[in-house]
């Protein structure tokens, strides 16, 4: 479904200095697949979902969606953002239909109604259509950007650290959402996240990125996502295999960041 090519990104900053935030990045995404990506801050993790998208176009390489080039935005590719990025003035449920109400071939009315009520009714939020966003609490909000992108039919959810603002409580809810949704859905998902459990929770495959230049260091395949559709996280993330994973993982992100702040020391 997502082939990315010798994937490269050069910014230049306005001193005038080239920075290599992504290099070589090549791998290729099944239909139904759920990537998790970690890694130090300034290992590309953003651009590469921001290129994905479509936001951003790469120095060098493509990205390859169901056969087609990503050269912009699409409703085939669906975004969260960390924060929702939702019309605060309007109500749940014309947040949900936006995109289907926008759409240049939109649907009867009749049916965007219902498609509606469908993913609010999915994503526990039946009862909450005619209030206003900016009434909810963030894992609420959180819920009315998934219901959105979801509305829209993606073939590939792009979830930029969409719990990372919530409470650890909620977030753990957030995370069995999730799950249910994407089993239920068949949908195609990457998750960038900064939460090494959430990433070995949440991702069939996780890439650990390393920076300077941004690269994937590392590839996993993991169960932990498959058992978590039917099982307590709680339990899931006691198993020592699990705790393997996570502090070897942790030790690598670790050992990246004291390079980085080495090289920072060196300059100085």
């Amino acid at each position: 479904m997502l082939k990315v090519n010798d994937l490269s990104m050069v910014y230049e900053t306005p001193g005038g200095e080239k920075v290599s935030a992504l290099s070589d990045i090549s791998f290729s995404l099944d239909k139904g697949e759920f990537l998790t990506v970690l890694g130090p801050s300034g290992c590309g993790k953003t651009t590469l979902l921001n290129i994905i998208a479509g936001f951003l176009q790469p120095t060098q390489g493509e990205a390859v969606f169901d056969d087609e080039l990503v050269s912009g935005p699409s409703p085939q590719r669906g975004m969260v953002f960390q924060q929702g990025a939702l019309f605060e003035w309007m109500s749940v449920e014309k947040n949900v239909s936006f995109g289907p109400r926008m759409a240049d071939k939109p649907k009867p009315d009749a049916e965007i109604r219902d498609n509606t009520q469908h993913w609010l009714d999915t994503v526990g939020l039946s009862d909450f259509g005619k209030k206003p966003v900016y009434e909810l609490s963030g894992g609420m909000q959180q819920r009315v950007a998934l219901a959105r992108c979801l509305a829209n039919d993606p073939g590939l959810i792009l979830m930029d650290e969409p719990l990372g603002a919530l409470d650890a409580l909620t977030r753990e809810k957030m995370q069995g959402l999730l799950l249910k949704l994407w089993k239920e859905t068949g949908k195609t998902v990457i998750l960038i996240t900064h939460s090494v459990e959430e990433a070995l929770i949440l991702g069939e495959r996780l890439f650990v990125m390393a920076p300077r230049p941004g690269r994937i260091e590392k590839e996993y395949r993991l169960p932990f996502a498959e058992q978590g559709v039917a099982d307590d996280s709680r339990k899931i993330k006691a198993q020592p295999d699990f705790v393997q994973v996570r502090e070897e993982i942790i030790s690598m992100i670790w050992a990246m960041e004291e390079e980085i702040m080495g090289h920072q020391g060196e300059k100085q």
